[in-house]
């Protein structure tokens, strides 16, 4: 690879997999997401990876995903925010509990929903699942965290 090229691939980018679904998502952001701006930013900069943001069908992403890894000469990284499953972004995904009610579960359950969210995002072409790790709680009153952590 050119050094052009190796520098292209540190870079994970933001788009939209369905336009139509995120018109006023693509309006008030301050970044690009088009999906020919990023095929654009694959071809030109040899962009290493795209997250999705915003919402879409599962077919609908599918194929998005599959378009921009037909565009790249190295294989993208694909992510996605799926916490509680793609259903955060996708549609017609399949939903699980918070991270909040998720920690009140056995280990062993907690372990197949893990397994199902892995196999949702495989199916879909997602290679990272932004959910993290440990997010505590410290700030009940913290509108982001909220249910998304464990206390």
């Amino acid at each position: 690879m050119s050094l052009e090229q190796k520098i292209g691939q540190l870079f994970m980018v933001a788009a939209v997999a369905d336009v139509s679904m995120n018109q006023s998502f693509i309006k008030k952001t301050p970044y690009r997401v088009h999906p020919d701006y990023i095929k654009f930013l694959i071809n030109e900069y040899h962009v290493g990876g795209v997250i999705f943001l915003g919402s879409a069908s599962k077919t609908t992403l599918k194929k998005r995903v599959i378009s921009f890894q037909a565009l790249s000469e190295v294989p993208l990284l694909i992510g996605l925010d799926a916490e509680w499953g793609v259903a955060m972004r996708v549609k017609d995904g399949r939903c699980f509990d918070k991270n909040e009610e998720i920690g009140k579960l056995s280990d062993e359950v907690v372990r197949r929903i893990a397994q199902h969210i892995g196999h949702d995002c495989k199916e879909l072409g997602i290679y990272i699942n932004f959910a993290p790790v440990v997010d505590i709680n410290t700030n009940p009153f913290n509108p982001i965290i909220g249910v998304r952590s464990v206390w």
